[in-house]
């Protein structure tokens, strides 16, 4: 946990793992990228969600995308590839829901490409409840 100073507001306790990520990752909340500095993210999330947004923070990052690496690691035994440029996190106030996806190409042992999946995960904010779906061949 981390706390990042916001001009006007003063510190905010945020998730540390969100602010490695901001940067490194496709966000969107509520259908709109987020800003390009993750200090005004952060106001974005305080102002519409109010005491809710560190919860956001906690897991619009790579926990959820992790989790949906698991899962599909637990479908191949092969080499599991996360194509980084794929990666998108979007978030929804609307909804309470954050979804992460990305692609990933699965190698054989010699390294060849045999097939490719694209993973979402969603993850209700308001029942912490988690969906993952692979898809195979897309």
């Amino acid at each position: 946990m981390d706390s990042v100073w916001i001009l006007g507001y003063g510190p905010l306790l945020v998730d540390s793992q969100f602010v490695v990520d901001y940067k490194r990752l496709n966000m969107a909340f509520n259908g709109t990228d987020m800003p390009n500095d993750y200090r005004e993210g952060i106001r974005l999330l305080y102002d519409t969600l109010g005491a809710k947004y560190f919860t956001y923070t906690k897991y619009m990052n790579q926990t959820l995308g992790n989790h949906g690496y698991h899962v599909l690691k637990t479908i191949t035994t092969d080499h599991v590839i996360v194509d980084m440029p794929t990666i998108r996190v979007n978030a929804c106030s609307v909804r309470s829901e954050i979804t992460f996806s990305f692609f990933c190409n699965i190698l054989n042992e010699d390294l060849i490409s045999i097939c490719a999946y694209y993973v979402t995960v969603k993850m209700s904010m308001e029942t912490y409840n988690i969906t993952v779906d692979c898809r195979e061949g897309i």
